[in-house]
């Protein structure tokens, strides 16, 4: 079963200076939307006395399992940490990143998802201030998500509900530059000039533009054609993640029909 991962554990190997910077990472990310520093870190923690004793103790947290560490893009190539465990125990299966959202709506309810707008894709080091969160998975019959060309975004709108998405679950894509062979697929595709990542059924290429349907009869979408120059293919959905009313968690292939796995 999936886990959506959020705030930090308190022990498990961990004293107080080391919960003092979990403690610190978790409010300055509230705070500014980002980690923070290393010296911002130093300047915060009043046991730290060098930016060389933060770097140790944030080396100890990464041991830990309770960080993760990103190199940062660009020229100055700074490392960030991001919280990875929220939970007493290390994570034991893959975990993925939540790189923000993704439409599904027609175009007047877009939303804008800044990693795909900047190219990111596997492979390219990931900047955190794309990461909205992190869900950890099990393996599945087919999809092993440790292979690093997986990731995850949050749906915002209606209409994929014939699909059985709705909005605010999270959808498992597996990335791929290429249109799948087949029509039917659920894929991601970011519009170049209109700058903005849409969520659809894929109907092949006709006359030059690719054609993105809609799943949603009680709404009345038409399909969108997307100029082929301007389609890039982001990824193809291979598990939609929803969370219940309990709080819980469950998920289903989207190409499958039936129970919720």
């Amino acid at each position: 079963m999936p886990r959506r991962k959020h705030g930090f554990p308190s022990s498990g190997g961990l004293d107080s200076t080391d919960r003092n910077i979990l403690d610190f990472f978790r409010g300055y990310q509230i705070q500014h939307g980002r980690p923070p520093s290393i010296r911002e870190i130093q300047h915060n923690i009043r046991e730290l006395n060098s930016t060389s004793a933060v770097k140790y103790r944030l080396d100890k947290l990464v041991r830990l399992g309770r960080l993760r560490r990103f190199q940062g893009s660009g020229r100055s190539a700074r490392a960030y940490y991001l919280p990875l465990e929220t939970g007493s125990e290390p994570a034991t299966h893959p975990v993925l990143p939540i790189l923000g959202y993704i439409t599904a709506s027609g175009q007047e309810t877009i939303v804008y998802n800044d990693a795909m707008r900047e190219g990111w894709k596997p492979g390219i080091p990931l900047d955190p201030a794309y990461v909205e969160g992190w869900v950890e998975l099990e393996s599945l019959e087919g999809l092993h998500f440790d292979d690093k060309r997986y990731f995850a975004l949050q749906v915002k709108g209606s209409s994929m509900e014939d699909r059985h998405i709705f909005d605010g679950d999270i959808v498992v894509f597996r990335h791929t530059e290429e249109p799948p062979p087949i029509r039917g697929k659920l894929v991601a595709v970011y519009v170049e000039g209109d700058e903005w990542l849409t969520l659809k059924e894929f109907n092949g290429v006709r006359n030059g533009y690719v054609i993105l349907n809609p799943a949603n009869r009680a709404e009345g979408l038409t399909p969108i054609q997307v100029p082929a120059e301007q389609a890039r293919f982001q990824g193809l959905a291979v598990l939609v993640i929803r969370q219940l009313d309990d709080g819980g968690l469950t998920a289903h292939r989207p190409d499958l029909q039936g129970p919720a796995v």
